[in-house]
């Protein structure tokens, strides 16, 4: 149906969610996954390894916020970097100490994942695993994601993540949907230990405090994923005085930890997690590039997001090639790039329709999938920020003309070809 006098896009939009929640821990120096943390006071009250908490009470809650506006920058070189903030209070709502460190890590290829059978000790035991995608079988020794065109199978230092079923919260708040684990049990690290990973069983460097399944956490209720960070993502902690102090923790003022996420911005890494994983061919299996933002502050205040992505500088530009239509219309290219470092932009949606000003037309969209509609049509950008589609107009008046404009946009850009159709029924 075409539109007169009045516009009704049909948008296939890309729903990017940019929140950001964690929990932390890497091999060296993450707080529940063994060792002790260089550098903190033993006088200081802890819980664990890490000064937390009021002297009465520890570290409960880690939320993580980030600005939305301005919130990422260009730092060149084909890198951005994008700001958030840790608060961080015990059971009272009472800001931790001053100096509290916030452990931080991320990782962006999830490598296996399932249910777990049991987790009892140090070891995971899962029958039936399947590769990041969700529903490709495989065992856990034979689980890979390709990155940079090599494969990465589970290795000694990988994440071990415990996650809740309904990563969006959207779950109604009196359900249990989003649990499925103790809080200190969320994150683990692979071991180094040989026969770490068998078939069935991922070996951990710290025992879980409770086994599963239990009463709270019944059997089908605690998922799991295996991951590693394979794309150049990390995340740059600032300490109270706003100094960057390292790569993996950021440490509290007021309450307030201020971290940054770094991350490459190309075609092949831009808007990776950003709801897009199920089509994103740039890492196989298609499904695996998924971004989860990791931090923690003692043994209780954890928690683990996948809501933070590699997000664009906007707003999106989009372009077009020829620069006019004919009055029959024809084949239009559509490219989109955000306002950063001009990246193309992969997986975006674009919306095409006509708006008929005077006369009496039919406009047919032909995707580059040879999908055909009348008056509108959604399109997509390929893994290279690119699509096309070919435009049909068909004067039904006979021959009497018109106007008409066929208009294309994505997000805050758009491109209009002006058509005039001329009357030929006069002499």
């Amino acid at each position: 149906m075409l539109l007169k006098k009045k516009i009704i896009p049909v948008m296939l939009g890309v729903f990017v969610s940019m929140g950001l929640v964690a929990c932390g821990s890497d091999s060296s120096s993450t707080v529940g996954v063994g060792g002790s943390v260089a550098g903190v006071d033993p006088t200081v009250e802890t819980t664990g390894d890490t000064p937390t908490g009021s002297s009465v009470n520890s570290a409960q809650t880690i939320a993580l916020s980030y600005p939305i506006t301005n919130a990422t920058e260009n730092l060149g070189a084909g890198v951005y970097r994008r700001m958030a903030s840790a608060v961080v209070t015990d059971n009272e709502g009472n800001p931790v100490p001053d100096g509290t460190e916030v452990f931080l890590s991320v990782i962006d290829s999830v490598i296996a994942q399932g249910t777990i059978d049991t987790l009892s000790g140090a070891v995971l035991t899962d029958t039936s695993p399947t590769f990041g995608d969700g529903t490709t079988a495989t065992t856990l020794d034979q689980a890979y994601v390709v990155r940079n065109e090599a494969l990465h199978f589970i290795d000694p230092g990988d994440h071990v993540f415990l996650v809740s079923n309904d990563p969006f919260n959207l779950a109604p708040a009196d359900s249990k949907a989003n649990a499925n684990a103790e809080g200190e049990d969320k994150n683990r690290i692979v071991s180094s230990a040989d026969g770490s990973v068998t078939a069935n069983t991922i070996t951990v460097t710290t025992n879980y405090a409770v086994d599963y399944p239990n009463t709270n956490y019944p059997a089908d209720t605690t998922e799991y994923v295996v991951g590693t960070s394979a794309s150049g993502v990390y995340v740059l902690g600032t300490n109270s005085d706003g100094e960057f102090v390292n790569e993996g923790f950021a440490t509290t003022l007021n309450g307030v930890a201020t971290f940054y996420i770094v991350y490459p911005a190309n075609v092949h890494t831009i808007l990776t997690g950003c709801g897009i994983s199920d089509i994103d061919e740039r890492t196989l299996p298609i499904g695996a590039a998924r971004v989860y933002l990791v931090a923690s502050a003692g043994t209780e205040a954890t928690t683990i997001d996948q809501r933070f992505c590699f997000s664009a500088i906007g707003p999106d530009v989009l372009f077009s090639a020829p620069s006019k239509l004919s009055a029959t219309g024809g084949f239009v290219s559509l490219w989109v790039e955000d306002s950063g470092d001009e990246i193309p932009m992969p997986y975006v949606g674009i919306s095409a329709f006509a708006v008929i000003e005077e006369g009496n037309f039919t406009v047919t969209f032909t995707d580059s999938d040879d999908n055909s509609s009348n008056g509108s049509i959604g399109l997509r950008t390929n893994r290279w920020g690119s699509t096309s589609v070919n435009v049909a107009i068909v004067d039904n008046s006979g021959g009497a003309g018109g106007k008409l404009t066929i208009e294309f946009q994505s997000g805050e850009g758009s491109v209009v070809y002006d058509v005039t159709v001329k009357d030929t029924t006069e002499p």
